[in-house]
């Protein structure tokens, strides 16, 4: 998908400004998307009708294309992609990491190619500087940073797996942004999964109400599995977090 949007990029993209509104709320719309995909996909049974698949598949390409001819650089995967932000969740766990030696980047580096590019090659298609990252979400390791870094500051670092989510606790960037969307989007995750089982239980049959919509079932016990989820993951993190002088959000975030 990265490479069609590149290759559609090379002969037409406007550059249009980037609007604050997708930076700010691009992560919660995506989450969003991504737990509407994931029942969608339970209600009118995709599994089983192909070509479902194959609209939703399109849908998501034609949103590549379109963003990629707007703005400069992977735009919709950065902020915006419902598969991007799931993606993000799992970085977190790698093994691995693109990071660069701060010492070098303050001391010897001028003008940061990671981020802006060379003559040769792009910048970073994320919008991502490596002298300033902590976080693997954001980062495809595309290894265009490698190439631009003419001060070898740029390295792939091995790591215990899940040491991100210990080691960048306490961040401001936990705070907010694609942090916080990713904290809501773990029981979006959990619920729907949920769901999907329970509705084909008999208890499912038992516990609906006069309503005859299945529909209308699902998204309500969708709704419920959600809250529940929710409420369990925010209670753990607030008993295991201890009196830690953060609130309970902070707290609920890392967790």
């Amino acid at each position: 998908m990265r490479t069609i949007a590149e290759k559609i990029q090379k002969t037409a993209c406007f550059k249009l400004k980037l609007p604050n509104f997708i930076k700010s709320n691009g992560p919660f719309i995506g989450v969003f998307s991504f737990a509407l995909i994931l029942n969608i996909e339970h209600i009118i049974n995709m599994p089983d009708e192909p070509l479902a698949t194959v609209y939703l598949l399109l849908s998501i390409l034609g949103f590549a294309v379109i963003f990629s001819i707007l703005f400069d650089r992977a735009v919709w995967c950065r902020y915006l992609c419902p598969l991007g932000q799931m993606n993000g969740v799992y970085a977190k766990l790698s093994m691995i990491e693109i990071r660069s030696n701060t010492s070098v980047c303050s001391s010897e580096c001028s003008l940061p190619t990671c981020y802006n590019g060379t003559d040769e090659n792009k910048g970073c298609p994320m919008y991502l500087g490596v002298f300033n990252m902590h976080t693997n979400e954001n980062c495809i390791m595309c290894g265009q940073c490698v190439k631009n870094c003419k001060h070898y500051s740029v390295r792939i670092n091995f790591r215990a797996p899940a040491a991100e989510l210990f080691r960048d606790y306490g961040l401001d960037s936990y705070k907010k942004g694609k942090n916080l969307a990713i904290a809501f989007f773990v029981p979006a995750l959990i619920a729907g999964v949920i769901s999907m089982n329970f509705a084909g239980l008999f208890l499912f049959d038992n516990l609906v109400t006069g309503i005859n919509n299945v529909i209308f079932h699902y998204v309500i016990f969708y709704i419920f599995f959600y809250l529940l989820c929710l409420g369990l993951i925010w209670f753990g993190a607030v008993l295991v977090g201890g009196d830690t002088g953060r609130s309970s959000l902070e707290r609920f975030i890392w967790f």
